[in-house]
């Protein structure tokens, strides 16, 4: 990591200490770290561009973080006070990860199915999940009545992605 963006982490941090002590009721330091945790991941989603050979590295983390801290910055200012809080939206952080992962194959230079597949599995359940927390739906007796197809179909997609060169193993 380079000086400049370690110097640029210290400053940023010591400033949201600074402005805490000054602006003590003012400030949602909550609020504040979000942010600073968003501009924290920023660099690493754009060294993964940069470092093609490191890219998973780098993406994953930056940008679930940018993910993760974005879904809790609306949570925090548009959604207060409502009736959707995180006690009802958790499974949307599993949807996040599984997203990241889709994402993480689909920008990446070598295409790995071990990285799509579980993130296709994780998104699928997560937003299965979302709909029995909002909705109020079912049980999750009923859930897992879902969840038996739900790994037969993630049984089927490895099984029809799986790689000729496995096969040829195989024999």
């Amino acid at each position: 990591m380079s000086k400049k963006i370690l110097g640029f982490y210290f400053f940023v941090i010591g400033l949201i200490i600074l402005l805490k002590l000054i602006f003590q009721d003012k400030i949602d330091l909550f609020l504040v770290s979000l942010i600073s945790a968003n501009l924290f991941s920023i660099p690493l989603i754009i060294v993964s561009f940069v470092n093609k050979k490191h890219f998973l590295r780098y993406f994953f983390p930056g940008t679930l973080t940018f993910m993760t801290t974005l879904f809790l910055m609306i949570l925090e200012i548009f959604l207060k006070g409502t009736d959707l809080q995180i006690v009802k939206l958790w499974p949307s952080l599993t949807l996040i990860s599984g997203i990241t992962l889709i994402l993480s194959y689909f920008f990446s230079v070598k295409k790995n199915q071990a990285i799509l597949i579980p993130g296709v599995f994780i998104s699928l359940i997560s937003t299965i999940l979302l709909f029995f927390a909002i909705s109020g739906w079912g049980s999750f007796r009923q859930f897992l009545f879902f969840l038996v197809p739900s790994v037969l179909m993630y049984l089927g997609l490895y099984l029809l992605m799986c790689n000729k060169n496995e096969e040829k193993k195989d024999k």
